[in-house]
């Protein structure tokens, strides 16, 4: 699976690059902060699968990487998608490298 660094995402981001952003965490999660997109929890994500785009690029982003990581494993071997990349480090390496002001957790 493919990382992306916090500063390629803020890129992709300003660029307003055609990509799926997912926020796999809990609501209460991104409540406390986020960087947009779609926000399909983790435990709900193989319900909808059919809310992930296999065309275009999809990266899935949670706290520190972990979750999006092991989902995206799974999107891969048991789904077949190839179009699958996770920010590496999350939302919290995104905050230390790019967004000091959000709310880190």
């Amino acid at each position: 699976m493919k990382e992306i660094t916090p500063l390629e995402l803020f890129d992709i981001l300003r660029k307003k690059e055609d990509v799926q952003v997912i926020d796999i965490r809990e609501p209460y999660e991104s409540e406390i902060c986020s960087l947009g997109g779609e926000r399909i929890p983790m435990d709900d994500i193989f319900g909808k699968l059919n809310l992930i785009s296999a065309e275009k690029p999809v990266i899935l982003y949670c706290r520190n990487g972990v979750r999006s990581t092991a989902l995206a494993g799974i999107l891969e071997k048991k789904f077949h998608y190839s179009n699958i990349a996770v920010l590496k480090g999350g939302i919290l390496s995104y905050i230390e490298e790019v967004d000091p002001s959000m709310t880190p957790y």
